[in-house]
């Protein structure tokens, strides 16, 4: 959600009291079911979206619909986000993140140390819990959220993917960025792990 990020970090650079967005349900999210959740479920889950946009890249479309919703106060800047990628109506993948408590998304990087070729997603569930989005390949939500990465780039036997992501906001200098911290596990069909991709930086 590059745009909203992008009008949040200006809004908060200038206020000391403000919210952006607007609360949606995060305690549904554990519905949504890639290749199952339709794109008539998203509205009734989580409510109107804050926006709903067509990518196309490499001759694959898709839609993105997104929520979300930030505070800032003195003390700091906080929010989460919800991307739903659709493809012919059915969920294609989802992605999360949230600095705000109890469902904050902040993970422990240097455990994908761990995790290499050949060992399986549930290997990663045990170590690093519940993932914070899922998707299956070919997608266009990880570089319509995080923009162009290497991060992206799956190997030619990936069909899905599990992510970990954490965002926040940093100001510096009189500018806002986005830190973020991502794990994306890619993997085939039954779940191996073929390759993993990380990041840690600001955007």
């Amino acid at each position: 959600m590059r745009n909203a990020a992008a009008l949040l970090a200006s809004v908060l650079l200038a206020a000391c009291s403000i919210t952006l967005g607007r609360k949606f349900p995060v305690e549904n999210i554990p519905s949504l079911v890639v290749g199952v959740t339709s794109e008539a479920d998203l509205p009734k889950t989580f409510g109107d979206p804050t926006f709903r946009r067509t990518l196309s890249a490499d001759d694959f479309e898709s839609t993105i619909w997104g929520w979300g919703y930030g505070t800032s106060t003195s003390s700091g800047n906080k929010g989460h986000e919800l991307h739903v990628e659709t493809v012919d109506g059915i969920v294609n993948g989802f992605l999360f993140a949230s600095s705000l408590e109890p469902d904050a998304t902040d993970f422990d990087l240097s455990l994908g140390d761990r995790l290499d070729a050949g060992r399986s997603f549930a290997d990663a569930e045990r170590l690093l819990g519940a993932p914070h989005g899922r998707l299956r390949v070919p997608t266009n939500l990880l570089y319509d959220w995080f923009g162009p990465m290497k991060v992206h780039r799956a190997p030619p036997e990936a069909t899905q993917a599990i992510v970990y992501c954490f965002m926040d906001l940093a100001v510096q200098q009189d500018a806002a960025a986005r830190r973020v911290k991502l794990l994306v596990l890619f993997g085939d069909a039954d779940g191996t792990i073929a390759a993993v991709r990380r990041f840690d930086g600001t955007r």
